[in-house]
């Protein structure tokens, strides 16, 4: 009965874990653009004209 107690208390926690991290997501400080004289690289514009 104890063990079975410890199983489900375990499983609660696994869950709450992981949707604890399914609702983060992505950091949106990942997510920006740094706008730079050689970001234009990426749009296949030479900078250095």
């Amino acid at each position: 009965m104890r063990d079975i107690f410890f199983l489900v208390a375990l499983f609660v926690i696994i869950g709450y874990l992981l949707f604890r991290i399914s609702r983060r997501g992505i950091s949106s400080k990942y997510d920006r653009k740094l706008e730079t004289p050689w970001s234009k690289l990426n749009d296949g514009v030479d900078p250095t004209l």
